[in-house]
């Protein structure tokens, strides 16, 4: 490694005790980007995928800060190792980035015979260069990890394996008065982030940044640094507010100012922000539209391996961006399906492609299959779907179909279509793939004839409506099974799931009394009009092992499912009965009203209800998406009309910003406590549909909107509203909080006044308090008239004491704003002699004089 500067032997020694054992997860912001990164990458990926390819595919990955327990220099604190090399934050809150060497070009060189066998070793890299970064003025800093990462780091010593606490960033701490700083490690990128309460300067954010031969600024408004080894970027800044419920970008900029040759300073430039509300520059969360000029509609969304963001929907657009290379470039009708790949981050549309005939089509279910093809079911009336050739059913049976089609990871080839129905209405709505890579799909048909159901579980229809499940090869060429799945009435399922062995889970809603297989199950008869139901088949589709319904005595909706670690399977959806059944003891025991959302936790086996609880307030409530975070605990998305949704405050958007908003929601594993819920919207309408928990815990959820004002949509690939209605993505951590903005509530002092004794004291009274709840703290702005220890005022001097309540914040709360109260002490009244009167001056007068006289004879 390059050694600059004396600072940076901190970056080398560090990086000699640093073992390479670490496992990556995904996430995303703004960043530090090695130029030099994508070979290294290359090096490591046989045969050599694209540069361009390689470096988006790391950029999204969020990589855990390990902290030291022993295993590094005793200066550091935390350290993450990302693609483009090592951060090193020491103990006083400095960062040290230890950076690679770029790849010789000897290797690079296809002159020489042995060429192609160079191309198969890893890449020679030149030596390595280090730069740090220090807080300008910073207040004594003390970093602490954020929130613990799932992702865990073991090294592996001659004393054995150690493995140290990981956390998903790290808080600095508050640097300048009312700033907050973060940081965080993505991939091949550094993010810091700034949060500032009402009223503090953003001019007071200062950076010295050492070991760079130059720093300017960009054309696209990044910060570059001139480097032995080739220019590094930081990424242009963003920067918003949370104002009466809404997320307000604020223009900002990189400034430079000024140093020396060894040191380089630089801060940043805002524009036209309220100083009244707090500020927060580099966001924590990330939005985006995707759509065109049409109408525009997210389905369905996956997360792939590398985090990339893969989408699925319906579009009336012909302009929807990114399609230019895609499996189908151009709309084929009115009304076309279309999948779209985001980076992890959402900065960044990757590919995008129609996918739909010279009628109408809507993908409803995406998933992505084992070599990262995606997989698409949905429905069509098209008579020309593309791609269906050679496929399980080749044309158009009825007047709508189900359909299924596989894509390339890249969405630039259809590989393969079907149709799926018979001659009536057939839509699929759900999809997974099996282990062995079959594809299992359901929905609802109004075909008596649909294809491949002889041997299964329900050969024939049981009423006019009639949910299906179908099980397809993987290369969508043969129906493998079908069957029916319904009674007398009409049954429609909306989600599935595949348990570990192989079984088949179900869920959706009827409108049977006999809906088949309910005997022995947790509520084996129907609760009323409507209920919620679940089942489970084989593997095969030939048995029906059981099934039941779900709901009280007015109308239920089962539309999400997931199956947990322990195989227990949990559903959600949303209930207009004011008696669902299992809800006592749960998170929300009683309806909030209208129609409130619901989750349910039943046995494997469909013959128990653990546990159930209703999510709404006092309107309506909707949850058509679920997933189960790795420690158990149940996230949901879907929309509310609802102002007063429980458990928001503290949330990512604590508040609802228009007619309907998008919500999602965290609950514990038991179903028995709502740990965090949020709003997700602008003024208009907006809806939740899709939801799926990346690698790092961040919750990734997709739906459409009207607003032209969706939160944190500002740095996104798509950063405003293309037409009417737009789909759109989103991104949260884990915890669905932001840091929120908290006041201090401090009362007029009773008594106002005191009498001034030195050394003499009094309480606090009454204190104050802050609206987070977090404890306050007190000093004294006049240390010459009164000191405070806790609650506790000691009187200095007489005069006027003022009495300052602090609450600092936390990792959810930015500082409030300082709150004083005064209060007088008061000096004792002076003693004053009394003037005497004339008689008593007179009598004086005379004393005085018989005294002089009586001193005269002793005298003689």
């Amino acid at each position: 490694m390059r050694i600059t500067a004396p600072w940076s032997r901190l970056g080398q020694a560090v990086a000699r005790r640093a073992a390479p054992a670490w496992r990556h997860t995904l996430a995303a912001t703004l960043a530090l980007a090695a130029s030099w990164l994508a070979p290294a990458a290359q090096a490591a990926q046989q045969p050599a995928p694209d540069r361009a390819a390689v470096h988006q595919a790391l950029s999204g990955l969020a990589v855990p800060f390990e902290q030291n327990q022993g295993q590094f220099d005793p200066q550091v604190a935390y350290m993450a190792k990302t693609f483009a090399g090592a951060v090193f934050i020491t103990r006083e809150g400095r960062l040290t980035y230890s950076l690679p060497g770029k790849a010789l070009d000897s290797q690079a060189s296809g002159d020489s015979p042995s060429a192609q066998a160079q191309r198969q070793r890893p890449a020679e890299r030149g030596p390595g260069w280090a730069l740090s970064e220090t807080l300008i003025g910073a207040q004594p800093l003390s970093p602490q990890g954020t929130q613990q990462a799932i992702t865990q780091v073991t090294r592996f010593t001659p004393a054995g394996t150690h493995q140290a606490s990981t956390w998903q960033g790290v808080r600095l701490g508050q640097a300048w008065p009312g700033i907050e700083v973060e940081v965080a490690a993505r991939g091949a990128n550094i993010e810091k982030l700034f949060h500032l309460a009402p009223g503090a300067d953003p001019a007071r954010i200062g950076i010295a940044l050492q070991g760079a031969q130059g720093l300017r600024i960009g054309e696209q408004g990044q910060l570059i640094a001139a480097t032995g080894n080739g220019d590094i970027a930081y990424t242009a800044p963003v920067a918003w507010q949370d104002i009466a419920g809404q997320r307000v970008p604020v223009a900002v900029r990189y400034a430079l100012r000024g140093g020396d040759n060894q040191t380089h300073h630089y801060g940043f430039a805002l524009e036209g922000w309220d100083r009244s509300h707090p500020l927060t520059i580099d966001p924590l969360i990330q939005s985006t539209y995707v759509g065109g000029s049409g109408y525009d509609y997210i389905h369905a969304l996956a997360i792939a391996a590398n985090g990339e963001v893969v989408v699925g929907g319906s579009t009336g657009s012909t302009d929807l961006p990114g399609t230019s290379g895609g499996a189908q470039p151009s709309s084929g009708g009115n009304l076309d399906g279309f999948v779209a790949r985001l980076s992890g981050d959402l900065k960044t549309l990757i590919q995008s492609t129609y996918l739909g005939g010279s009628g109408g089509e809507r993908i409803s279910a995406l998933a992505i299959a084992a070599n990262g093809d995606v997989v698409v079911g949905g429905q069509t009336d098209s008579t020309n779907l593309p791609g269906t050739p050679g496929g399980a059913q080749s044309s158009l049976v009825g007047a709508y179909d189900g359909f299924v089609a596989r894509l390339s990871g890249d969405l630039k080839t259809l590989i393969q279509g079907t149709y799926l129905g018979g001659s009536n209405h057939d839509f699929i709505q759900a999809l997974a793939i099996a282990a062995n890579g079959d594809v299992v799909v359901g929905g609802y048909t109004g075909s008596t004839n649909l294809p491949g159901t002889s041997g299964g579980a329900q050969p024939s229809s049981g009423g006019n409506l009639d949910g299906f499940v179908a099980r397809l090869s993987g290369d969508l060429k043969t129906l493998i099974q079908s069957t029916y799945l319904g009674g007398s009435g009409t049954d429609d399922i909306r989600t599935l799931a595949i348990a570990a062995n192989g079984e088949v889970v179900v869920g959706g809603y009827t409108s049977s009394t006999n809906l088949p297989g309910t005997s022995g199950g947790a509520q084996p008869s129907s609760g009323g009009s409507d209920d919620g139901f679940v089942a489970r088949l084989s593997g095969d589709l030939t048995t029906l092992i059981q099934s039941t319904y779900l709901g009280g005595s007015s109308g239920d909706y089962i539309y999400a499912l997931a199956i947990a670690a322990n195989g227990q399977v949990v559903v959600g959806g949303h209930t207009y009965s004011t008696n669902l059944p299992g809800t006592s003891g749960g998170a929300q025991p009683s309806s909030g009203g209208s129609y409130d959302g619901f989750v349910a936790r039943l046995s494997g086996d469909l013959k128990t209800l653990i546990q159930s609880t209703y999510l709404g307030g006092s309107s309506g409530d909707y949850i058509y998406a679920l997933a189960i975070a790795a420690n158990g605990e149940v996230v949901v998305g879907g929309y509310t009309s609802s102002t007063n949704l429980p458990g928001t405050s503290g949330g990512a958007q604590p508040s609802s910003g228009g007619s309907d908003d998008g919500f999602v929601a965290r609950l514990s594993g038991d179903l028995k406590t709502l740990i965090q819920s949020t709003y997700l919207g602008g003024s208009s309408y907006d809806y939740i549909h899709a939801l799926a928990i990346a690698a790092n815990g961040d919750v990734v959820v997709g739906g459409h909107t009207a607003s032209t004002n969706l939160p944190g949509t500002s740095g996104g690939a798509q950063p405003s509203s293309g037409g009417s209605y737009d789909g759109f993505v989103a991104r949260l951590s884990g915890d669905l909080k932001a840091v929120s903005p908290q006041t201090i509530s401090f009362p007029a002092q009773s008594p106002a006044s005191h009498s001034f004794v030195a050394g003499g004291s009094f309480p606090v009274n009454p204190l104050a308090s802050a609206s987070s709840g977090l404890p306050v703290t007190y000093t004294s702005s006049t240390p010459g008239v009164c000191t405070v220890s806790g609650s506790t005022v000691t009187m200095v001097a007489a005069g006027t004491c003022t009495l300052v309540a602090n609450q600092a914040g936390n990792a959810n709360w930015l500082a409030a704003p300082q709150v004083s109260q005064s209060v007088v002490l008061a000096a004792a009244a002076a003693v004053v002699a009394p003037v005497p009167t004339l008689s008593q001056w007179m009598l004086l007068a005379l004393s005085g004089l018989l005294g002089l006289l009586a001193w005269r004879r002793r005298a003689a």
